[in-house]
C-alpha cells in the first residue's frame, strides 16, 4: 500500500488567535511535530510512504532544520517552497496535491499535530483489518486525533450515536468531523472537490464566529456524514497542539513531547 503525506508548514503565523497549551515558539512546535511524524513513518514496514512538504515562507533557519529532519527519513520527500502565503492559498495547494496524488491514501496534515510512534503503522494495519471485520461499505477516512469537541457541545446539540469497532491495537469510533488533517483516498478529493475548494478558499477561523462562516463542519463534514466512513482512534494517535479546548485530558502530552519529538531508530511503540 502507498501513502503520500502532504504536509503544510509555516513558522510565522497561527491561524487561531488563542494561545496554545504548549508554551513554545511556532518554529519549535513545528519542528517537534514534524520530527514525531517522521519518527512514526520510519517505524512502518512493508509499505511505501512519500512526503511533499509545502512550506509557507518559513525562515531560512527553520527551512534548514526541516531539511535536516527529513534527511533522517527512511522515505522519499520533496520540499516545495510556496510562492504565495496565507491560509487560504496554502490550504488550497495542500488539497490540490492530495487530489492529484497517485497513492492509495493521502495524509493531509498540518504542522501542529504531534504523533505517537505507532500512529502510521496502525493506520496501515487498520485500513486492511477493519473493512474485513466490519460491514463498512464506504471508502475510509481516518482522523488520528480523538477530538474532545466532537462528543458534544455545551447544549448537547451534536450528540449522536456512533459505531465503536475493536481494531487490531485499539478501538475506533465513527464520526463526521475532521480538521484539514485527515487520511483518505485521492478520489475522495476528486469526487468532492467543490467542498474541499470552498473550505480552503473561504475558511473562517473559530475566533471569528458569525452566521455564514465557512469551516469544516459545514463543508467536508458532509462527505464524512454521507459518502465516506470517517473513523478516529480511542485514544488519539496524534494530538492537535492548539488551544486549551483541544487538550486531551486522557493523554499526557508532555510525555509525548519529551519522548516522541526525537527521531530514533525504528522500534515500534504503541501508545
Amino acid at each position: 500500500m502507498k501513502l503520500e503525506i502532504i504536509l503544510r508548514t509555516c513558522d510565522r503565523t497561527n491561524v487561531s488567535k488563542h494561545s496554545r497549551f504548549i508554551n513554545v515558539s511556532k518554529s519549535e512546535l513545528l519542528l517537534g511535530c514534524v520530527a514525531s511524524l517522521i519518527n512514526s513513518a520510519n517505524q512502518v514496514k512493508g509499505h511505501i510512504i512519500s512526503y511533499k512538504i509545502l512550506d509557507d515562507n518559513s525562515t531560512k533557519e527553520t527551512q534548514k532544520q526541516l531539511r535536516n529532519l527529513f534527511s533522517q527519513s527512511l522515505h522519499s520527500y520533496e520540499f516545495v517552497e510556496l510562492n504565495e502565503t496565507g491560509h487560504h492559498y496554502t490550504g488550497l495547494k495542500q488539497f490540490e496535491y492530495c487530489r492529484d496524488s497517485n497513492a492509495d491514501f493521502v495524509y493531509s496534515v498540518e504542522d501542529d499535530y504531534l504523533h505517537c510512534p505507532s500512529a502510521l503503522t496502525e493506520v496501515f494495519d487498520e485500513t486492511s483489518f477493519l473493512p474485513k471485520k466490519y460491514p463498512i461499505q464506504k471508502p475510509l477516512c481516518l482522523f488520528l486525533w480523538d477530538n474532545v469537541r466532537e462528543y458534544c457541545d455545551d447544549d448537547f446539540s451534536h450528540m449522536r450515536p456512533e459505531m465503536i469497532m475493536r481494531g487490531k491495537h485499539r478501538h475506533w469510533k465513527s464520526g463526521t468531523f475532521t480538521t484539514f488533517s485527515m487520511i483518505t483516498h485521492p478520489f475522495v478529493f476528486q469526487q468532492h472537490w467543490d467542498l474541499f475548494h470552498k473550505l480552503a478558499t473561504e475558511y473562517t477561523p473559530f475566533d471569528e464566529v458569525f452566521d455564514g462562516m465557512v469551516y469544516e463542519g459545514n463543508t467536508i463534514s458532509k462527505i464524512w456524514n454521507e459518502n465516506v466512513f470517517r473513523i478516529s482512534p480511542l485514544n488519539s494517535l496524534a494530538l492537535h497542539m492548539q488551544d486549551r479546548g483541544d487538550e486531551d485530558s486522557y493523554i499526557d502530552w508532555r510525555h509525548w513531547w519529551k519522548h516522541y519529538t526525537t527521531i530514533s531508530k525504528p522500534k515500534l511503540k504503541y501508545s
